[in-house]
């Protein structure tokens, strides 16, 4: 019975505490966004905030925080957007420049003034080049073995010269490899094309200025 008693004025007084706190700090906000708290249940006097979205604060003058509402964070510039496949990214001219493959000739074309070659001609040169339609990838691999069969190097129409346009390069979905590796490569009336200076990955490339030709020695 004793035990019973107690338990009751247990009871009795935690219910008194929570009506005193609740009439001491009712959660309303007056226009500064704070509010009487009679009682300090909060600890921080008989007044304070909750401006900003914040727990109970003490200030001075205007609220320290942000608006009563989280601000919209900044929109970050957007990721620069990648070409899509067959998209124009400029244009292929004519040019008087002769490239050369241990000695034989191979046609070029400049682009971005880089002499550039078709991917797939290094099969005349020593190369295996090899399509996977399902992958989406064109790969080169030095083959020493192979029987080099040379391409005539290209002479400019007539009517045309050096710098006139001569067909636009796109951007391509395909990706190409030389020895497994990834480079930069260009799409011209369905060929792709690469920086012939990328064949110093099995040489050496030079350039004669004077007879503005590129020679590739292959090792």
């Amino acid at each position: 019975m004793k035990k019973a008693i107690v338990k009751i004025a247990v009871g009795i007084v935690l219910a008194l505490a929570l009506v005193l706190t609740a009439s001491a700090h009712s959660g309303r906000t007056d226009s500064k966004g704070g509010h009487k708290d009679n009682k300090n249940a909060s600890g921080l006097g008989s007044y304070h905030f909750h401006c900003g979205g914040n727990p109970a604060h003490l200030h001075n003058g205007g609220c320290p925080y942000a608006a009563s509402t989280p601000s919209t964070p900044a929109k970050q510039p957007a990721s620069p957007k990648a070409p899509s496949a067959d998209e124009p990214l400029g244009d292929v001219v004519y040019t008087d420049i002769k490239a050369y493959i241990n000695g034989n000739p191979i046609p070029v074309s400049n682009i971005n003034g880089q002499a550039h070659i078709v991917v797939e001609d290094l099969q005349k040169y020593g190369f295996d080049v090899v399509w996977n339609a399902k992958a989406n990838t064109l790969k080169a691999e030095r083959n020493k073995t192979k029987e080099i069969q040379p391409l005539p190097a290209e002479k400019i129409p007539a009517g045309k010269k050096a710098g006139d346009v001569r067909a636009q390069y796109v951007s391509s979905a395909v990706k190409v490899y030389l020895s497994g590796e990834l480079i930069d490569a260009y799409s011209i009336n369905g060929s792709m094309f690469m920086d012939f200076e990328l064949l110093s990955k099995y040489g050496t490339v030079t350039w004669d200025a004077s007879a503005r030709t590129l020679n590739c020695k292959l090792k």
